[in-house]
């Protein structure tokens, strides 16, 4: 008789972490995985999850492409370390834009490989706005807004 995997899956406070959760959890029960869902608020998480000290966690790194930066501090939130991986991403600073997205296929493949973490697309937000309002992004890279940038049209 085969025993499911349990695990506790840590969630922080962002609503798309804490719905999103419930849909891995709905997923990883499909394969016989029984995750129990923490919800934390974020000074537990920071001192937690944050910390590497979990099972499973959400953690929304939402800019792009910074997994090269939280990947290359093995005291980050991952706790991963690896010269293979820091090497590509030391050349980034360096190289010429032509061999740069060379690099980046090579950084994202060995993530695959070390199966560092699973990446889940977490759709841009949406903003609802005054039609003479300028300045807002239509597609959002981060969940934050330059209000500075702000006008009235």
């Amino acid at each position: 008789m085969n025993t499911p995997l349990d695990a506790t899956l840590t969630l922080p406070p962002p609503n798309c972490a804490r719905k999103g959760g419930e849909i891995v959890a709905a997923m990883l029960a499909q394969v016989g995985m029984r995750a129990k869902i923490e919800n934390v608020e974020w000074a537990q998480g920071l001192a937690g999850a944050f910390e590497g000290r979990f099972d499973l966690a959400v953690i929304n790194h939402a800019e792009p492409l910074d997994y090269a930066t939280a990947c290359t501090d093995p005291g980050c939130c991952f706790g991963y370390d690896s010269a293979k991986f820091r090497s590509p991403v030391t050349a980034l600073g360096v190289a010429a834009d032509m061999k740069k997205a060379r690099l980046w296929r090579d950084i994202q493949r060995r993530l695959a490989a070390d199966a560092v973490n699973a990446f889940i697309w977490n759709p841009a937000q949406l903003a609802v706005r005054r039609r003479a309002l300028r300045g807002l992004w239509k597609r959002s890279p981060s969940m934050a807004n330059d209000r500075a940038a702000l006008s009235r049209a």
